[in-house]
């Protein structure tokens, strides 16, 4: 197998068509978009990256790729996937399905293609550090393991669409379900339009749940108007929280939104019902309530009794960063606990 940085967009959305664990995030416009706006900080410098499409090819045929980021400053180099500063909990590689093919050998070409990028990787770029988040729908973590990547789980939270929607009412946890039946009485809910993304930004950055740019939420939105649908929630007149959900194949996914509001009663789980209702209404089988990693939502997400869905996170240092890592692993376990 070999690996090439392709830009053809004819390739790329061949192969995030053919690969079950391919993301609205892994469509090709949505990555140069966020690589021209996602930064990393070094040291009190905000620095850029640079994307690198790569492809593998088993003879002509692509059968898989990584949307790789790469961060420089000072002589470190970190390649990440999803980058930062762009609000992606996931992305990682594309692998194509073979229909027809037996495990074994499903097996084998994973293994092979994430060697050749493995190997690709370590002579072209020479990273200190590799961070990546793979999307759900990757299972087998074993071929990073072999290739030297430290792998953890990680969780997000799915609701089955495929039932009646009083079934999936009746799923949430009773005191969810009196919340957002108070909050009816309280605040209107309603469908958001382009100028409240600006308004929900704000509370978003003053809540500290946001680290995008506006300008790159715009143009996201501007651009993926299709496969996005949001909903606001106003309390006397003015916005005080939202949810913005994207649309991608059979699932609906929250995306951002949901910031903490100073109100003795919540619209939040009302907005998170009204984007379920939304999507079984539009006949989706799956809404995603992404990211089930944060311990301080998870009181609030876990009202919602959906399935949890793995992912991985598989990190990997080059020789500077294992010796300080290990340095830090040293120092962590001398301290004296208090």
């Amino acid at each position: 197998m070999n690996v090439e940085i392709v830009e053809s967009k004819e390739i790329w959305n061949s192969i995030l068509d053919r690969s079950s664990n391919g993301t609205l995030f892994h469509d090709l416009e949505w990555l140069k978009i966020s690589a021209r706006y996602a930064t990393k900080n070094f040291l009190g410098k905000r620095v850029p990256c640079k994307f690198y499409p790569l492809v593998v090819f088993k003879g002509e045929e692509p059968i898989g790729a990584l949307p790789a980021f790469m961060f420089k400053h000072a002589g470190i180099k970190l390649l990440l996937s999803p980058p930062h500063g762009v609000e992606n909990y996931y992305l990682g590689p594309l692998f194509v399905e073979f229909p027809n093919a037996k495990r074994s050998k499903i097996e084998r070409y994973f293994l092979d293609f994430w060697k050749a990028i493995d190997e690709y990787v370590a002579t072209n770029f020479s990273p200190s550090y590799i961070l990546i988040h793979t999307s759900p729908g990757i299972l087998d973590a074993r071929p990073f393991k072999w290739c030297g990547y430290y792998v953890e789980p990680r969780y997000t939270y799915v609701v089955d669409l495929n039932r009646r929607l009083e079934d999936v009412w009746l799923q949430l946890s009773r005191s969810l379900r009196r919340d957002i039946k108070k909050a009816w009485k309280i605040f209107e809910i309603r469908s958001a339009k382009l100028e409240d993304l600006s308004a929900l930004y704000d509370i978003m950055r003053k809540r500290g749940r946001i680290h995008c740019s506006l300008d790159y939420l715009g143009e996201i939105f501007k651009t993926f108007n299709k496969n996005i649908v949001a909903f606001v929630a106003e309390f006397e007149g003015e916005v005080v929280s939202g949810i913005v959900n994207l649309i991608y194949r059979n699932r609906v996914q929250f995306w951002i939104g949901l910031p903490r509001v100073d109100l003795p009663t919540s619209p939040n789980g009302s907005l998170l019902w009204s984007s379920i209702e939304w999507a079984k209404a539009q006949g989706y089988g799956v809404y995603e309530i992404m990211s089930a990693e944060e311990y301080e939502l998870f009181p609030f997400k876990s009202k919602f009794n959906a399935n949890l869905e793995i992912y991985f996170s598989v990190r990997k240092f080059g020789a500077f960063a294992r010796i300080l890592s290990c340095i830090r692993e040293v120092v962590k376990g001398d301290e004296v606990p208090r």
